[in-house]
């Protein structure tokens, strides 16, 4: 675990979720598994692909529970929608969304 970096949301995430729901996550801090700058996730709610951006990948878990401390009720939402989805699931920050408060490792060396 002390190859994890450590983020802080700065700006309102893209996605899918409404935009008071994605609002929330500003100011929340948490740990962060790896960078990717060729990434481009699905869509958290259609699976549909969306841009590359690169981006950071986060616990849904670690993340949701960070959320709950600052913000109970969007915590609440997520769990009514069905998240985290199962242990390793993953929520993906765009590079513009945050800032980097510790870096990880690599992602080729995260993944072995």
């Amino acid at each position: 675990m002390e190859n994890l970096g450590c983020l802080k949301i700065i700006r309102t995430p893209k996605g899918e979720a409404p935009l008071k729901i994605r609002k929330k996550w500003v100011g929340i801090q948490m740990r962060y598994l790896f960078f990717d700058p060729q990434s481009s996730s699905l869509g958290t709610f259609s699976e549909t692909p969306q841009e590359c951006r690169g981006e950071y990948f986060v616990s849904q878990l670690e993340a949701i529970l960070a959320l709950k401390k600052k913000s109970p009720d969007v915590a609440l939402w997520w769990k009514k929608h069905g998240f985290p989805e199962s242990q390793g699931s993953l929520f993906c920050f765009g590079k513009d969304e945050v800032q980097i408060l510790k870096p990880s490792l690599p992602r080729e060396q995260f993944l072995g």
